[in-house]
């Protein structure tokens, strides 16, 4: 009863807190918007909408309205137990708490970019593990196959864009190898587990064995999820709501992940991306930029430059680099006067801040970055004794 009360909480009543606290958290939309672009399995009806009414009418009031079909599994969706366990929960029978949990986040694009019919294996868990903790029980678990990037190009997403029986022989995707799925049934007691693929098989299979393990148990699939790569490795809730249809075996879903403030998610670069952009600050003497771009899953680069107002010019200018090695994360700084960059080690982040060290340097011991606002960046540089200064920055428009 507690566990149901507080998911009611933060339904009903967090939407508000977070409005007066300026939203201490971000929200992630993982869902592709449903078109006649989505993608959906080739022998499944694609994505249709028609104009009912659209515009002013007679009466001098704006109107519209629209039809839409679709197969139950295309788009993002969510495929209920009963897709593939005679018994198993339709939709309108999933528990709602069932679609409310904890996620997590492992990441395996590399794998899946050199061999795009990878199946997600228990070492792939257990590498995660070993820097994250162990997946705890009733966890929504994430797969990031770097596919998203790939959507709505059907031939590069799916391995073919021909539709029909034939078809289906030629796709190509990553999926979940039917070990891991056994694994995470009877090890971790998972509740549900998203990809950003057509399937949680991959794209070879003909007998689908990590559905019939995973559903058979009553575990929740979601398919075709976007944006993962904005995701931390852990520290974010999931809220995954289907269409309600009554007997069904999948629906269109909506899923999004917030992730708080407070959490610690200082796993990835991908942790870090509200950094970039280009960030401007001005005051009656100086003038200063600082721009940022993702290069790579692994790698943030930028530039940073100081210049005189008055005269008109440039004092300073730096090399800046964001680089996620072996489980760390390093800020490096490189001005022209020296041939190696200082290094800063990431100590501690939350959802909309980020703090480097490194002891040994003279000026500056400590950047602290602080997201205050989408448009509003301020950075804390300090020394010995916490002397030190603030720039306050304001993203530039288009950035």
């Amino acid at each position: 009863m507690d566990k149901v009360l507080s998911l009611l909480v933060l339904i009903f009543v967090a939407p508000f807190v977070f409005a007066e606290t300026n939203f201490d958290g971000r929200w992630i939309d993982l869902t592709h918007a449903f078109s006649e672009e989505s993608i959906y399995w080739p022998t499944a009806d694609s994505f249709k909408k028609t104009t009912v009414a659209e515009g002013d009418t007679e009466a001098g009031y704006y109107y519209s309205a629209y039809n839409f079909s679709a197969a139950e599994h295309g788009g993002t969706h969510l495929d209920a137990p009963i897709h593939f366990f005679k018994g198993g929960n339709s939709v309108d029978q999933v528990p709602v708490e069932q679609f409310i949990g904890n996620g997590v986040l492992i990441r395996i694009a590399e794998k899946a970019k050199l061999n795009r019919n990878y199946q997600f294996s228990v070492a792939d868990i257990l590498k995660w593990e070993k820097q994250h903790g162990a997946i705890e029980e009733g966890s929504i678990l994430l797969i990031d196959t770097g596919s998203s990037h790939l959507w709505p190009d059907m031939k590069k997403y799916m391995g073919t864009d021909e539709r029909g029986e034939a078809a289906v022989g030629k796709l190509k995707f990553p999926g979940i190898h039917p070990d891991a799925a056994n694994f995470l049934i009877a090890k971790r007691k998972i509740k549900a587990v998203g990809l950003d693929t057509p399937s949680i098989d991959y794209g070879g299979s003909r007998l689908f064995k990590t559905h019939q393990i995973l559903y058979g148990n009553n575990v929740l699939g979601f398919e075709n999820v976007a944006n993962l790569d904005k995701l931390p490795a852990k520290g974010f809730m999931i809220i995954a709501l289907p269409m309600k249809i009554k007997g069904g075996s999948g629906a269109p879903l909506r899923i999004v992940a917030f992730i708080p403030a407070y959490a610690d998610v200082c796993n990835t670069i991908n942790s870090l991306s509200w950094l970039v952009g280009s960030w401007h600050s001005k005051t009656p003497t100086l003038e200063i930029v600082e721009s940022w771009k993702q290069v790579s899953t692994s790698t943030l680069e930028g530039r940073g430059s100081t210049r005189s107002v008055k005269k008109d010019k440039v004092l300073s200018a730096e090399t800046l680099r964001l680089v996620e090695m072996s489980g760390e994360v390093f800020f490096l700084a490189k001005v022209a006067s020296n041939n190696m960059p200082v290094p800063f080690k990431l100590t501690k982040c939350t959802g909309s801040s980020a703090f480097f060290e490194n002891p040994k340097h003279d000026f500056p011991k400590k950047l602290e970055y602080q997201f205050i606002a989408p448009d509003k960046l301020s950075v804390l540089v300090t020394g010995s004794e916490g002397k030190g200064f603030t720039i306050d920055y304001t993203r530039l428009e288009g950035s």
